[in-house]
């Protein structure tokens, strides 16, 4: 047993509990302070209990970690006197992950805990190089939009656009002012033609963002075509 030093103090609206509450510091091991009979030789190593005195002992076993425990005496004499550890809160109480490296999860407003089903190797994090393995791949927020009078509302991360039916001549242009509430003035935009009923596919695109829209040009490259229909353009915001 290695208890680096022991204090005690007054409890506090604390009820039956007497006389007073122990702190226990130790180097010792979550398994090894919760195991029964941790404490049988407080005695003779120097350190005195009350009978149903209360203690929290804290550990330095995986970062500092505060254990409510019970102290309870028997036998006829000091001499022959057991005291133990025994935890008060039930499993219950705080249900910890029974998968290694899960993350943990908030289940109740309480603040129980319990496994989230997620590998915290499975994670993005902001500040690191994040790689997918083949079965890996990123879903963006989708939103949809039809383009009507120059203007179309799609507000998302990624979506497809369906513009009206085009006429534009070879050589001219046809421009869209996009709302979209994820684009912001830095923004990467992917475009990306996805169908629709236009025949002619002398199409060039360019797309200016701005905070919450961006002008979206369809150029007609060709030389004697005018376009002739409606282009489903698929779209991404980085």
């Amino acid at each position: 047993m290695a208890i680096l030093s022991l204090q005690t103090a007054q409890p506090t609206g604390l009820a039956s509990v007497t006389p007073n509450i122990v702190y226990i510091l130790t180097n010792d091991t979550y398994a090894t302070v919760t195991a029964t009979g941790y404490l049988n030789n407080a005695k003779q190593e120097g350190f005195t209990f009350s009978n149903q005195q209360m203690a929290l002992v804290y550990t330095t076993d995986d970062g500092p970690v505060w254990l409510k425990v019970a102290i309870t005496y028997s036998g006829a004499s000091v001499l022959n006197t057991v005291v133990s550890l025994v935890q008060i809160s039930s499993p219950g109480d705080i249900a910890l992950p029974t998968v290694a490296n899960n993350l943990i999860l908030s289940t109740d407003v309480n603040g129980s805990l319990g496994d989230s089903g997620i590998a915290s190797s499975v994670v993005m994090k902001t500040n690191a190089v994040n790689t997918l393995t083949g079965s890996g791949q990123i879903i963006l927020v989708k939103a949809n939009g039809t383009e009507s009078a120059n203007a179309v509302t799609a507000s998302g991360n990624a979506g497809v656009i369906t513009t009206s039916a085009l006429t534009t001549a070879a050589g001219a242009t046809y421009s869209i002012t996009w709302t979209n509430t994820k684009i912001t003035a830095t923004s990467v935009i992917g475009l990306t033609i996805q169908g629709g009923t236009n025949t002619v596919f002398s199409i060039q695109f360019s797309c200016v963002p701005a905070a919450g829209s961006a002008t979206l040009v369809i150029r007609n490259i060709g030389p004697t075509n005018a376009l002739n229909g409606t282009i489903l353009i698929g779209y991404s915001v980085l």
